[in-house]
C-alpha cells in the first residue's frame, strides 16, 4: 500500500469535523486496505466505534483488524453476515456484537429496525459509525431503500455527534452513490 493511498484516506478522515460524514469509493482490489486503514485511523482518535459489517462476518473482520495491529476493544459490531452464511456460530454472548439475520434485515423499507437502533444507542459515546460495504446492501435492497437507510443512519450519527463513514466498491453506473452524495460532507474516490 503506497503512502499516497494512506495519505488520501488520512486527509479525507481529518476533514471530518464533529458529526460529519464521508463516503469512500474504491475498486475491489483496494477494499481490504481501505477497510483496515480507515478503522485504524478512526480508532486512533479515541472513543468507541460501531462497525456495520454487511460483507464479512464479525469474526473475520475482528481477526483481520487484530492481525494488522488494530486494537478492537473499543469497536462494537453489527454483523449482518454470520447468520446468513452460517459462517461459524454467532457470538450471542459478546455484548459488543449484534447479529442481524442478513443485509436485507438492516434496512427494512429503508428504516433501521428498533433492535439495531437500541444497540447503537447503548454504545457508550461512539466517535464513529462505519458501514462496510454499501454495495452489499444494494444487492439485497432497492436503491430507494438504501438511500433511506443512509439518510436515517446519518441522522442517528449526527444526533450522537459521531462521524459516519460509508465504504463501497466503485461501479460505473451506480445510481445509489450518485443519489446519496448530498447526504455526505466528504467524498473520497480511490
Amino acid at each position: 500500500m503506497s503512502e499516497g493511498f494512506e495519505g488520501k484516506i488520512r486527509e479525507a478522515l481529518t476533514r471530518l469535523h464533529g458529526r460529519a460524514s464521508l463516503i469512500a469509493v474504491c475498486p475491489p482490489e483496494k477494499l481490504e486496505a481501505l477497510r483496515m486503514f480507515a478503522v485504524k485511523e478512526l480508532l486512533s482518535g479515541g472513543g468507541n466505534g460501531i462497525y456495520v459489517s454487511l460483507s464479512k462476518p464479525y469474526s473475520a473482520v475482528n481477526h483481520a483488524l487484530n492481525a494488522s495491529g488494530v486494537k478492537t476493544e473499543n469497536l462494537f459490531y453489527i454483523d449482518c453476515i454470520t447468520t446468513l452464511v452460517h459462517y461459524g456460530k454467532p457470538d450471542r454472548m459478546n455484548p459488543r456484537v449484534f447479529h442481524v439475520s442478513s443485509p436485507d434485515s438492516v434496512a427494512l423499507e429503508g428504516l433501521l429496525p428498533e433492535e439495531i437502533k437500541a444497540f447503537i444507542v447503548r454504545v457508550p459515546k461512539p466517535a464513529f459509525i462505519i458501514v462496510d460495504t454499501l454495495r452489499t446492501l444494494e444487492l439485497y435492497n432497492t436503491p430507494e431503500t438504501v438511500i433511506s437507510f443512509l439518510r436515517e443512519l446519518a441522522k442517528i450519527a449526527a444526533d450522537m455527534e459521531a462521524k459516519l463513514v460509508v465504504i463501497t466498491i466503485s461501479h460505473p453506473h451506480d445510481r445509489v452513490i450518485k443519489n446519496a452524495l448530498p447526504l455526505f460532507d466528504v467524498m473520497l474516490t480511490l
